[in-house]
């Protein structure tokens, strides 16, 4: 069991986060520790990037309805996956993407088209955090939280195991929205990778090859999405699961398999480093280093 010191604190505009964690953990708590920091950063970024009001009434009146009355926390895993697998076709509905061009219209069109990627990935990081299929148990949707960070900063410290990371930002009067959303994308890029590496390889092993096949012969068109995660709402895939991560973290093994199935397609459900530096070439975003989309 590695141990060390995470932090993360920020003060931006009334939105004041504060997380720590010291001493030792095991993978599943560290793991559960690092998405809440992820989709905090992320679902900052997003704001920050956008107003998400409008998508964000379509997301909750198509969620609300494949959930017809019962709360998504209440249902087990396979039905919360079933119900991504019928939500997330709404992103390529008429409705969806005529809200999206309107809230884009006064745009530059390189800002315009790469921010209606960003707007995608939106739909569908908010899909799964209203259906808790992330590695976040405690999700649902991000609100803004209380806590004891100062200044106009947002900073990230990692030193765990042979893990280092610092992420810092002091926040000017100057600073444009943009650059502090590019920064906590940064932070939720670089979590989300260490999640990858901390989730344990016994399991890995195990369920690779169902990702695998999972994914073979799709692209990234958001019917095979649907087909993918219909499949995991099986018999078969719940016990696959449990074997591979026990019974008692089959949320972690199942946001596992969706999230390597989703970036095996060419899905992004993270505010995409990339399309915001294409939207804004001038900020100079550093990508860092990792897998290329399929083209």
């Amino acid at each position: 069991m590695e141990g060390g010191s995470i932090e993360f604190s920020a003060n931006y505009n009334g939105w004041v986060v504060a997380k720590k964690l010291d001493g030792s953990s095991d993978s599943n708590n560290l793991l559960r520790f690092l998405a809440q920091i992820r989709d905090s950063s992320e679902s900052k970024a997003f704001h920050l990037l956008f107003d998400t009001k409008d998508i964000d009434s379509l997301i909750d009146k198509t969620v609300g309805s494949l959930l017809n009355g019962k709360k998504a926390s209440a249902l087990p895993i396979q039905e919360r996956i079933y119900v991504f697998s019928k939500a997330v076709p709404i992103i390529e509905s008429p409705e969806m993407k005529k809200t999206i061009i309107a809230m884009f219209k006064d745009k530059e069109k390189k800002v315009s088209q790469n921010l209606k990627k960003v707007a995608n990935s939106y739909t569908l990081w908010r899909i799964s955090d209203l259906l808790f299929l992330n590695f976040n148990d405690n999700a649902g949707i991000n609100k803004p939280e209380k806590g004891e960070a100062t200044d106009s900063r947002i900073d990230f410290f990692a030193n765990w195991g042979k893990w280092v990371s610092i992420k810092k930002m002091t926040i000017l009067k100057e600073t444009k929205p943009e650059e502090v959303a590019i920064h906590l994308a940064l932070i939720g890029d670089s979590i989300d990778k260490k999640i990858f590496e901390l989730f344990p390889e016994d399991a890995k092993a195990k369920l690779s090859k169902y990702i695998e096949d999972l994914s073979k012969g799709k692209s990234s068109k958001m019917a095979d999405l649907s087909n993918v995660a219909e499949s995991l709402s099986s018999k078969d895939a719940k016990d696959l699961v449990e074997k591979s991560v026990g019974s008692s973290n089959t949320s972690m093994g199942y946001a596992y398999i969706l999230c390597s199935a989703m970036k095996n397609l060419g899905f992004e459900y993270k505010a995409s480093l990339e399309f915001i530096g294409k939207a804004y070439p001038e900020l100079k975003v550093k990508k860092p280093p990792g897998r290329k989309r399929k083209a």
